[in-house]
């Protein structure tokens, strides 16, 4: 796991890289209180930009990694930064997308699978999909940091489904199989939860109850 001590300053690192380490911080303090304060500068080569004599460095305002605005550095450069040229916005994407696959292939290179166990990209992929329910129910309309991550972690989930399928590590059908055991499993809980709630509210004394023997009482009292 990527935290922010791994990231060095005034250090030049490849953009997909660099994406794929400060988007693994922001997911990592989403379940953190605060946000870390992130600045950083795009190098763009003088071969992307023409209109430029010399390699050109935008400097960015600065990312706040898990306040939920932004997921990653390419989200906000596209986001603040629309006149870019379209070959730079090409190269950044095809970066990306080529630093995810390579996280999502190094993990797979790591399993070591055992018959009735799930593998390593399994269990990350499992517990995406779980997050994902789990703020899904969190979901109020009425507060939109809750929306943002409903929507941030579906974005993440279904973006390594769709990797993790599209090259060969994991079978379509066992991930629907691993969706549907997470949705029993959310369900079952859920229905735990409401019965715990439902004996608690039974095990209190009930209001009315203890008013009319208060009542009683007086009345005693007073025929003495």
């Amino acid at each position: 796991m990527v935290r922010k001590r791994d990231l060095k300053q005034n250090t030049i690192i490849p953009f997909g890289e660099a994406n794929e380490q400060m988007a693994a911080i922001a997911k990592e303090q989403l379940n953190e209180l605060g946000y870390q304060k992130t600045r950083y500068h795009l190098l763009i080569p003088k071969s992307l930009d023409p209109d430029f004599a010399k390699a050109e460095i935008i400097a960015m305002d600065r990312l706040d990694l898990g306040d939920g605005e932004y997921t990653s550095p390419y989200e906000q450069i596209i986001a603040e930064k629309p006149r870019l040229p379209e070959a730079v916005k090409a190269a950044l994407k095809k970066e990306m997308e080529e630093a995810r696959q390579h996280s999502v292939e190094k993990e797979a290179s790591l399993v070591v699978h055992q018959p009735g166990q799930l593998s390593k990209i399994e269990v990350d992929l499992a517990q995406k999909y779980e997050t994902f329910l789990s703020l899904k129910a969190a979901e109020d309309i009425h507060q939109v940091g809750t929306i943002i991550n409903r929507a941030v972690a579906e974005e993440r989930y279904f973006a390594t489904r769709s990797t993790v399928i599209e090259n060969g590590l994991i079978a379509e059908d066992t991930v629907q199989k691993i969706e549907k055991n997470k949705e029993e499993k959310w369900k079952g809980e859920q229905v735990q939860q409401v019965q715990q709630v439902q004996l608690e509210r039974e095990a209190q004394p009930r209001r009315g109850s203890y008013k009319l023997s208060c009542g009683n009482r007086k009345e005693q009292e007073m025929e003495r």
